[in-house]
């Protein structure tokens, strides 16, 4: 790992926020990684020049496992939103003044939703002027709502809370010889996995809980020691099956059933209809928040065009050279349009009955990677200082692209022209000039750029079509 890393915290805290922190520092001091500095309040710190050398904090291993068991941010975090682009380009400068005078390679970034947004908006910077940092970001959330992760760190801690909190607020109202109704309001944006989380456990291991302490009691009577038995099994069943947010819950629910000496069917009951009036309400409330079916498709579309568009400016481009007002502009809306897609693909997907499709994500995601191979064209195209006889082919073949640039486009023609494209310059003679030579040069690894372009393309039609 050449250069130096850099890390930062952002978004709320989590038990295990610095777990994530710890192994960053650890891999990339393994990875050889001269200096690993750490952002004090995140980005909103690092545009203050506020940073420290991590590794003069952590120098052993007992420093890490310290580190992974340290509440909240280990480095400060903050809720602080980076501008769009082109709204306020000399944010971004300042940002990548300070990375350079740090001599950073690697950029890493932990948080959630916003924090992504940063990481995205510092990685399109970067393409856009040309800078090799690499962005990654590390997911930390409680809602366990970024795109194609399954439990993001923070999640699992966070049902538990919820779910042992909600089996204590049950029983308080249970306490009372009149009916009560409570309304608890849980984070999650569009997304119910903390709802969920803690309404399915329950579920499965409910139904666990209740087998396991209806023989512990009948065997052992309603006694503590019985109680102490059903809590080592289930426990231990709980922590193989992963239902370890249920073990506080249901146990509080055991413990009802020990107070009363009996386990009858009311009991059960109360606790069953409870279960689906809870599971019911948030299954209808999650559908309720799903869009118009059209509305990602017009977002999508919008999105689509400016791909066309920009495709058919660097035809344009290649024939002519003419690279007025050719700023790299058209881009930052394309990221407006694609976000604004990726989100209401996103909340298609949290509520969806059943299981979700991936499709609309998968698309948006592809048409994302291909916004970034675009971008290296544009910085390709940007190098061409001469116009050789391969010119105005390539430009045509760019205008093809531009009008066949549809969904359902398998691109297996565009393909083949583009290989014969390859093959036919692969053959020319080797031209005598330098500036022609070195023009050639790029125009062909343009080619080879809008190989991937194209393949990403192909490879969305074989998985969906």
């Amino acid at each position: 790992m050449l250069g130096n890393v850099i890390v930062g915290q952002s978004g709320g805290p989590t038990s295990v926020i610095n777990s994530s922190l710890a192994g960053v520092f650890k891999t990339a001091k393994d990875r050889g990684a001269n200096k690993v500095y750490g952002m004090l309040h995140g980005i909103k710190g690092l545009l203050d020049k506020q940073y420290v050398d991590l590794s003069e904090k952590i120098k052993t291993d007992i420093d890490i496992d310290l580190l992974k068991r340290t509440p909240s941010s280990y480095l400060g975090s903050c809720r602080y939103k980076l501008p769009e682009i082109s709204d306020d380009r000399e944010t971004y400068e300042k940002i990548f003044e300070i990375l350079r005078e740090l001599n950073i390679s690697y950029f890493f970034y932990i948080g959630g939703n916003d924090s992504m947004d940063t990481i995205k908006k510092l990685s399109d910077y970067a393409l856009l002027i040309g800078s090799d940092i690499k962005f990654m970001g590390v997911p930390k959330t409680i809602d366990n709502d970024l795109a194609v992760t399954d439990h993001t760190p923070g999640f699992g801690s966070a049902a538990k809370f919820i779910a042992a909190t909600m089996k204590e607020i049950i029983r308080d109202g249970l306490v009372y010889d009149y009916p009560t109704v409570t309304i608890v309001e849980i984070m999650g944006r569009n997304a119910g996995w903390l709802t969920a989380a803690s309404a399915l456990a329950r579920g499965e291991a409910f139904c666990c809980a209740l087998l396991v302490s209806f023989l512990c009691y009948n065997f052992f009577g309603y006694t503590t020691a019985a109680f102490g038995i059903y809590l080592l099994i289930f426990t231990t069943l709980c922590l193989a099956m992963k239902w370890s947010s249920a073990i506080a819950m249901d146990s509080v629910l055991i413990t009802h059933f020990l107070a009363e000496k009996t386990m009858n069917i009311p009991m059960i009951a109360n606790e069953i209809s409870l279960f689906l009036i809870g599971a019911g309400i948030g299954v209808l409330l999650n559908l309720s928040l799903r869009p118009k079916e059209n509305a990602w498709k017009d977002k999508m579309a919008e999105a689509d065009e400016s791909i066309r568009a920009i495709i058919q400016r660097m035809a344009e481009r290649i024939r002519t050279l003419d690279r007025t007002n050719y700023d790299g502009s058209c881009f930052l809306l394309l990221d407006k349009q694609l976000g604004n897609a990726k989100s209401l693909a996103l909340t298609n997907m949290d509520n969806t009955l059943g299981t979700p499709s991936c499709a609309e994500l998968d698309y948006v995601q592809m048409r994302e990677f291909q916004s970034q191979v675009l971008r290296q064209i544009y910085n390709s195209i940007q190098m061409i200082a001469y116009l050789p006889d391969q010119a105005p082919i390539i430009a045509d073949f760019f205008e093809r692209i531009s009008k066949e640039y549809a969904k359902t486009n398998d691109v297996k023609s565009l393909l083949d022209t583009l290989h014969e494209l390859i093959l036919s310059m692969k053959n020319e003679k080797l031209p005598t000039k330098r500036e022609e030579f070195e023009s050639r040069a790029v125009l062909f690894y343009i080619l080879k750029q809008l190989e991937e372009f194209l393949i990403l393309k192909r490879n969305f039609v074989e998985r969906w079509h």
